[in-house]
């Protein structure tokens, strides 16, 4: 996460960018527990679950200019206020939702042969551009995906 001045909004890179996402504490497992209870309807209804999971992007849309800081979202689906991943497995296999963080931590619901929630919190900047975070998230789509 990032701690952002209020002067900030007022630059023109800020203010022509998008900015997803928000902050949140909690343990890695209380948040996979909370995914897991939204997915079976324990926190919202099923209607809303699945309009939650179902992309915004309107067909034909161009690709929103993205701060270079968030670069790592430069291509991602949303959903009403998750993002929505297709195919994030080995192969093309897992889809699920959830957040991923620009730092590297994600916590994500995975579908596939055997479903998982998992939270992966990671207290550094680049997770992604280290690969420590892919690597973890490969793993968990590859178990998704019944390999």
């Amino acid at each position: 996460a990032h701690w952002l001045p209020p002067a900030a909004t007022q630059q023109p890179a800020l203010a022509s960018g998008e900015l997803p996402g928000a902050v949140a504490y909690g343990t890695a497992r209380g948040l996979a527990d909370l995914l897991v209870r939204v997915e079976s309807g324990k926190v919202l209804r099923a209607e809303t679950v699945r309009e939650m999971k179902r992309s915004r992007r309107p067909p034909g849309a161009r690709a929103p200019t993205l701060l270079a800081d968030f670069d790592h979202f430069a291509g991602r689906e949303w959903g009403l206020g998750v993002e929505v991943l297709a195919g994030c497995g080995a192969g093309g296999g897992a889809s699920g939702w959830g957040h991923t963080a620009t730092g590297g931590s994600f916590a994500l619901l995975l579908g596939g042969p055997r479903p998982v929630a998992v939270a992966f919190l990671l207290n550094r900047t680049d997770g992604w551009k280290q690969g420590i975070s892919n690597d973890v998230l490969k793993a968990v789509t590859e178990f998704a995906d019944g390999k």
